[in-house]
């Protein structure tokens, strides 16, 4: 629902897309992080410190190591 969230204009906070993220890394599911990852560049998200050391302590849980250091 993420997509549908930005798609629809609505201002998401970084703290928001942490526990996103975090929650996902969860579920161990390194498909779907990266479907949210993909989100999260294409909105411009890439950059905020914040989100970069969830998605990368994600990444480093899934085992997927490459991946983090992306």
């Amino acid at each position: 629902y993420l997509k549908e969230i930005l798609d629809f204009g609505f201002v998401v906070a970084g703290t928001t897309l942490d526990f996103v993220i975090r929650a996902c890394s969860r579920l161990v599911d390194l498909h779907e992080e990266r479907l949210i990852h993909g989100i999260l560049i294409k909105y411009g998200f890439e950059f905020d410190q914040l989100i970069g050391g969830a998605l990368i302590e994600f990444y480093y849980d899934c085992e997927a190591i490459a991946d983090a250091k992306k």
